[in-house]
């Protein structure tokens, strides 16, 4: 399944590339790749040293990987518009973040969490910025919001699925984090 949100677009290869990708590497549940930005200048500066920090980590990720340690810490995937995932692991999912903003993190940690995952480090989405998009309308209500109880749900729902991959998880986190 991939979501290609009504303001941006693929490139022509995206879908072939990616299930692609999927026919080739059973184990993998999640495949993501760099993202183009376009749109209103103000808004893609504001974005452009975050993007640097996911661009440096995309050049270490090893093929395929566990990055659910960086989803988690930095959200390496900007955006809705540039994943891929399995059925089955989708279905699985819990879809109730508390901040609705973020339902796209809330979802890709949660998968990575359980599979390994392909970054494809080539601009493959346009994500298009701008003042009347859904996340900037929705932050804008959300100011405030508790963003711990996201991450406390997220670590409450890894802990009851396998301890020791939760365990595994948590020190995997607190090493990247040092």
């Amino acid at each position: 399944i991939a979501f290609l949100e009504s303001d941006d677009y693929w490139d022509e290869e995206y879908l072939a590339e990616k299930v692609k990708l999927f026919n080739c590497n059973k184990d993998v549940g999640l495949i993501f790749n760099d993202v183009k930005t376009i749109g209103e200048p103000n808004k893609i500066d504001l974005l452009e040293n975050y993007l640097g920090v996911c661009r440096e980590i995309y050049k270490k990720l090893d093929q395929p990987c566990n990055a659910s340690k960086y989803i988690f810490s930095i959200n390496i995937i900007p955006t809705f518009s540039c994943w891929m995932t399995r059925k089955s692991l989708l279905e699985n999912c819990d879809f109730n973040p508390q901040i609705s903003s973020s339902l796209d993190f809330w979802l890709w940690t949660q998968i990575a969490y359980l599979t390994k995952v392909i970054c494809i480090n080539k601009k493959m989405s346009y994500w298009r910025l701008h003042s009347n998009s859904f996340i900037a309308k929705t932050k804008a209500k959300e100011v405030g919001v508790d963003v711990d109880l996201l991450t406390n749900n997220l670590l409450a729902i890894f802990k009851k699925s396998n301890s020791n991959k939760y365990k595994e998880f948590v020190f995997d986190v607190i090493k990247y984090k040092l």
